[in-house]
């Protein structure tokens, strides 16, 4: 009885470990993790209940360590909010597949699903990804069947019964055990063999929105969504968002999305500006004063730049320039973060047969933790952070006297 949210049950077993007590009562209206939802929480005589587990026919409640005695009798309260929840994230889903069965096609077909408090999501079979229009479907639909208040029929029915009526589709969400089933039926709409705990009609759910869509393996999308209050805090979390986006950058709300397309407009011709800059003025200043202040190495230069606030194309557009201007030069870039570096390196025509530019990235990367790969001319790696260059000098001395 999924409305039951106090009762009373005989304590039939208590199991401990450490921190933890596992209580079997005669009797529970404690929802238990099944189905891809998940269970109720609520107290055992004011104890909180943490997490309620099903073991074939043995439900376990557990709870911190206590000193409950077998045999007592002890009082149940269910969280009636966090069911309410639940069970509307759970039929959210069942309307959910009937939606997508429309918008998309008769061969859609649940591949598993999630229920929890904060989100459900349901794993679809289709052979591509969603668009923006199919979501936007989905979603009108799974909203019209709400607004038609649909009736939805909690059944218990022999098996073989069930399976004669609504076909082997009902399997849906997993094969159920035993010869009776409980079966879900959102009348015209889905029908599937279910125990979860579900609205008695489609409008009590309110509203559904999609939140995320991805494709998480070949031939299966990912569908995450939100249902009643849930989905009204959801919408009301992006309009602040929007609003305070608005509120900074002083432009109403529906101009947002030209504004921001003019500052990405804007910032792209900032970056064009930065290269030419660089490659026309400053690149022959910085080479002049990497030319004269190189690690000199049998028979190359050795440059090591990890300047601050500079980014991956000053480094390319820079090492480029400078191997172009001495051919013997080994130019190594660095820009650090709290904790990690990435190295962009660049070998000079005159010794890239010598001295891979890839070798190296893959020798001073391995030295800090890390990887990398390229050419014999430009390659790059990635690696803990950098904190000295003996390290590098060191390595790139030991790769000229093999050679």
């Amino acid at each position: 009885n999924q409305d039951l949210t106090e009762f009373e049950g005989r304590v039939l077993k208590v199991f401990n470990d450490s921190k933890h007590s596992f209580v079997v009562l005669d009797q529970t209206a404690f929802y238990a993790r099944a189905g891809g939802q998940e269970p109720d929480s609520g107290t055992l005589d004011n104890h909180k209940v943490l997490d309620v587990e099903k073991y074939g026919q043995v439900i376990l409640h557990k709870i911190n360590k206590m000193d409950i005695k077998e045999g007592t009798t002890i009082k149940g309260k269910i969280d009636q909010h966090r069911r309410e929840i639940l069970t509307r994230h759970h039929t959210a889903t069942h309307v959910m597949l009937g939606a997508a069965k429309r918008a998309l096609g008769s061969w859609v077909w649940q591949s598993s699903a999630f229920k929890d408090v904060d989100k459900a999501r349901l794993d679809i079979t289709h052979f591509e990804h969603l668009s923006l229009q199919q979501i936007e479907k989905i979603e009108k639909l799974a909203n019209d069947a709400i607004r038609q208040n649909l009736p939805v029929h909690k059944l218990v029915l022999d098996r073989g019964e069930a399976e004669n009526k609504y076909g082997f589709s009902i399997y849906q969400g997993g094969i159920a055990p035993g010869k009776n089933i409980r079966v879900q039926e959102i009348e015209t709409w889905d029908v599937e063999a279910c125990a979860g705990t579900h609205v008695s009609s489609t409008g009590e759910l309110g509203i559904i929105k999609i939140i995320k869509n991805e494709r998480i393996q070949d031939g299966v999308e990912r569908l995450e969504y939100v249902a009643g209050e849930i989905a009204i805090e959801y919408i009301q979390k992006q309009n602040q968002l929007l609003n305070s986006i608005s509120n900074n950058l002083s432009v109403p709300i529906d101009k947002l999305n030209q504004t921001v397309d003019d500052l990405i407009h804007d910032n792209d011709a900032i970056k064009r500006d930065s290269k030419s800059l660089i490659k026309n003025h400053l690149a022959d200043i910085i080479c002049n004063h990497l030319n004269s202040s190189s690690v000199k190495i049998s028979d190359i230069s050795l440059s090591i730049l990890d300047w601050n606030h500079v980014d991956e194309d000053f480094h390319i557009l820079v090492g480029e320039h400078c191997i172009n201007k001495i051919n013997n030069l080994i130019y190594i870039g660095i820009i650090n973060t709290d904790k990690s570096s990435r190295l962009f390196i660049f070998c000079g025509e005159k010794i890239n047969q010598k001295y891979k530019a890839v070798d190296l990235a893959r020798q001073i990367s391995k030295a800090f933790g890390g990887s990398g790969g390229g050419t014999d001319r430009f390659a790059q790696g990635g690696c803990s952070k950098i904190s000295d260059h003996n390290t590098i000098i060191n390595i790139v001395q030991s790769i000229v006297n093999a050679e």
